[in-house]
């Protein structure tokens, strides 16, 4: 599952905080802190950095989303795992008992 961390807005391209804040309202993001200002740039952190891996978007207009991503686990393994459990608790028949399969 991916989410959008955090929204940078480049200095250089014309975004000034007040222009940044009402492009991140317009487009429903909520910053959980003030802007952080890090030479050409201006950082608005939507969520907290806790994904295990990230990709920066960029946008032609000077804007750039750090998504967050955090991946899943494949439905194959839990299925081989359920397939495993299923076979392992299956028991022979004790000797002598004979079992018909037809209808």
């Amino acid at each position: 599952m991916s989410k959008t961390q955090a929204v940078l807005f480049k200095v250089d391209k014309g975004w000034t905080a007040p222009k940044a804040r009402a492009w991140l309202k317009k487009n429903k993001f909520k910053a959980i802190k003030k802007v952080h200002k890090s030479g050409n740039l201006l950082r608005y952190r939507i969520l907290e950095p806790t994904f295990k891996s990230y990709i920066t978007k960029s946008k032609k207009n000077g804007i750039n989303l750090v998504i967050g991503i955090n991946k899943k686990v494949k439905k194959k393994n839990k299925q081989k795992k359920e397939h495993n459990k299923t076979k392992k608790s299956i028991k022979p028949l004790p000797a002598g008992i004979k079992v018909s399969l037809s209808t």
